[in-house]
């Protein structure tokens, strides 16, 4: 299967437009194959599978969301 990328242009919730370009899709995507984004059923234990969603926040929104919560 060849996956093909290309740039993605989002609007953040801030109404800024911004680019998810093709480096960071694939990056995700490689995360996603390793297993990495995979999470565990808390009741179950089972393993979820990590799936792929493109990001909600320009970069800027994103450092100050987490400045917010005190982890940056």
């Amino acid at each position: 299967m060849i996956e093909e990328y290309q740039d993605i242009n989002i609007v953040c919730i801030c109404g800024k437009s911004f680019t998810w370009n093709v480096g960071e899709q694939k990056f995700v995507n490689d995360l996603l194959k390793k297993g990495k984004l995979d999470k565990i059923d808390s009741v179950s234990g089972a393993i979820i599978p990590g799936e792929i969603k493109p990001p909600r926040r320009c970069k800027e929104c994103r450092l100050e969301k987490r400045r917010n919560q005190g982890n940056y």
